[in-house]
């Protein structure tokens, strides 16, 4: 009788284990083959750029997600004058943007067509400056950073 209790005891326990084993499990099938990268640079002034990729390799697409915020200048400083750029790029597809009067900003880039491959690369390059001022005293600052990751299966 009490080997029998065990039994069921055990069976009970062992569907359980089971069970939660299931659900640490990761299937992976020809078209869903994806990975995920991320990268940010930034100073001590709070301004930074930061991109999130995406790679759909089973469709040869990289969704890239990208912020940027820049034109922080000291405490009692106003910023002026914006310029710079934004290149955003995968795997030899490049989108550029320009940044010019715009602090902050982000927004999603999809490369499509891309050659079939088990590796991506996503970079976002910033190169911006502006003007810092307040009575009798005015600089230009500058943040350029180039980042990056790699996406593989």
């Amino acid at each position: 009788m009490e080997n029998e209790i065990n039994k069921i005891r055990w069976e009970k326990w062992r569907t359980k284990q089971d069970k939660d084993r299931e659900k640490t499990y990761f299937y992976c099938w020809g078209e869903n083959m994806i990975d995920t990268c991320e990268a940010k640079a930034m100073d001590g002034s709070g301004n930074y750029v930061y991109i999130y990729a995406f790679g759909h390799f089973g469709e040869n697409r990289v969704n890239v997600s990208w912020q940027y915020e820049v034109c922080n200048c000291p405490v009692d400083y106003a910023w002026g004058y914006l310029t710079g750029t934004l290149i955003i790029t995968a795997d030899g597809g490049s989108i550029t943007y320009i940044i010019d009067n715009v602090c902050s900003y982000g927004r999603t880039v999809i490369f499509t067509g891309l050659e079939e491959s088990n590796r991506y690369e996503a970079r976002a390059q910033i190169s911006s400056k502006w003007w810092c001022s307040k009575q009798q005293d005015s600089f230009w600052k500058t943040f350029n950073r180039t980042i990056g990751c790699i996406l593989s299966i």
